[in-house]
């Protein structure tokens, strides 16, 4: 989303700047069907110092209420030639009924509960955490309907006085909330806070930091960790308020320490000025630099040894059921690294923590097999072996469970595809595994809607999954399913969201109520 900028601008300076919208974006228009559905997507009391514009590939969701939803969350994709959809969307008949009109980002299958990224260090990270919504009414029109789209989440910028004599290498915020339920409709009334977690910021050109975290009132924890691994710990002892739309700020300085430090030193006080998003002067607050250390998550690496090929040079490939992760093909170049005395070739995977992705290694000219259902949880060593027959190579894997093919099919990323997806107009729903079956979480259907579980988002006999004869399955029941070109529709038996388990080796999808697990469900 929105060009993450790494311009210098002096701290003062970026916070008296004046707002100002981005020039509207058009939806390309449709030609056929009553009139069309135009919008300009444009971004309300941005600052252009930090958030400019959409980018190519975004997705918004977009509604229509009129009091019932006549459009439904319909994805529109930003391209050349602006906003579109994957199906022409055109009004309803009625010109003189007046609609609510609501958009969002990001777009999700699920909508209503947003978390934001807990490593925030990568542009794509960090706008994948900017909720958005925007909101108007309108009555059938040939015209483009504007919709200022609005911060719904609080941003913190960050400045760190650095007198030590070590780079700083992470800065986190800890104890604060990431998750927000709220109705689409009235996003800015309904927004609620939830949970806790810790989240890294992302470092900027000028040597500020920055992330975005649910609003709420909080006195957050701060650690900067610097790279002897010397960890340095504040706390706000008041609680402060991160409001929804504005940008919050706060200077701390570290200094050289003795090591080890007495066994009781005196607190270091430092302090700190909050600015809150209409610029004026917020409150002025007190950090205390303590001793209780805070747990900050730890990062992970993807590993190569490319002994076998003699490669020279390695390119990581990298996507999950949405996208691509890495750079486009071949990937992103990686370099090497020492491992108890061996080299391998090193990519740093933190960002991806929790994700199931898929890999593969090349050199730009020979590649591996594709390498699937990857879960990045831990280090994780690849050892290229072999070529297969079709000239790529295997590889074996440390660090990540050896596939078992009576619980996982070999080379596919599964997800459920449906009516609520428009039949893969949009990503399916990804279906992971959870150490016993494969589950799609909060997946919304409407009564009689059919849906399958396929391979890789797209259709391929190879992975086709549904029953032999179209059926209806019950709430908390299950389907017997096939795979191959026979494989017929399941049916939704009522409107509602669930969640969704494929049992692989039994050949077996449930529909459970949200929350539910199937009986026979044991995870080791």
């Amino acid at each position: 989303m929105k060009k993450f900028l790494f311009s210098v601008v002096a701290l003062a300076g970026l916070f008296l700047a004046s707002c100002s919208s981005e020039p509207a974006q058009e939806v390309a228009p449709v030609t056929k069907g009553g009139k069309v559905i135009s919008l300009q997507a444009s971004m309300a009391d941005f600052t252009r110092a930090t958030d400019t514009a959409f980018e190519a590939g975004d997705q918004i969701g977009l509604y229509i209420f009129n009091p019932e939803a006549y459009l439904s969350n319909v994805a529109y994709t930003f391209g050349a030639n602006g906003f579109a959809a994957a199906t022409e969307q055109v009004w309803y008949e009625d010109e003189a009924l007046e609609s609510q009109v609501v958009a969002y980002y990001p777009y999700s299958t699920t909508v209503g509960s947003f978390t934001v990224k807990s490593v925030q260090t990568s542009h794509a990270a960090y706008t994948a955490s900017d909720l958005m919504v925007a909101s108007t009414t309108a009555t059938p029109t040939e015209e483009a309907i504007s919709l200022p789209f609005k911060h719904m989440l609080s941003k913190v910028n960050l400045t760190i006085v650095n007198e030590t004599e070590e780079a700083v290498t992470s800065v986190y915020f800890a104890d604060v909330a990431g998750t927000v339920s709220y109705d689409v409709k009235d996003a800015a009334a309904t927004l609620k806070a939830s949970g806790s977690m810790t989240i890294e910021a992302g470092k900027l050109e000028d040597g500020t930091y920055t992330l975005i975290v649910a609003p709420q009132s909080v006195a957050p924890k701060m650690v900067i960790t610097t790279e002897s691994g010397k960890q340095y710990n504040f706390k706000v002892e008041q609680a402060v308020e991160l409001k929804a739309g504005t940008v919050s700020t706060a200077s701390v300085k570290i200094e050289k320490q003795e090591d080890p430090l007495p066994p009781t030193p005196d607190p270091i006080y430092v302090s700190i000025d909050w600015t809150i998003a209409d610029w004026a002067e917020g409150e002025e607050l007190e950090f205390v630099q303590t001793e209780e250390e805070v747990v900050v998550p730890s990062g992970c690496k993807i590993y190569a040894d490319v002994t076998a090929t003699g490669w020279s040079n390695v390119n990581i490939y990298m996507w999950d059921t949405t996208a691509t992760i890495s750079a486009d093909w071949p990937g992103t170049a990686i370099t090497t690294e020492e491992v108890d005395g061996k080299t391998y070739y090193a990519y740093d995977a933190t960002a991806l923590l929790g994700k199931t992705i898929s890999v593969i290694f090349n050199n730009g000219t020979e590649q591996t097999v594709d390498l699937n259902n990857i879960v990045v949880e831990n280090d994780l060593f690849f050892t290229l072996t072999s070529k297969n027959g079709d000239g790529k190579w295997e590889a074996t894997i440390l660090g990540l469970p050896a596939p078992d093919p009576s619980v996982a099919p070999v080379n596919a990323l599964l997800g459920v595809v449906g009516a609520h997806n428009e039949w893969g107009k949009t990503p399916d729903n990804e279906l992971v595994w959870n150490g016993a079956m494969y589950v799609a979480k909060g997946v919304t259907l409407e009564a009689g809607a059919g849906f399958k579980v396929r391979g890789n988002n797209e259709w391929n006999d190879a992975f086709n999954y549904g029953p032999s004869a179209e059926a209806t399955i019950a709430v908390n029941g299950s389907v017997d399913v096939v795979n191959g070109s026979g494989a017929q529709n399941i049916l939704a038996p009522e409107a509602g969201t669930f969640d969704i388990y494929f049992d692989y080796a039994a050949m077996k999808v449930y529909l459970m109520a949200e929350g539910e697990e199937p009986a026979t469900m044991k995870v080791d």
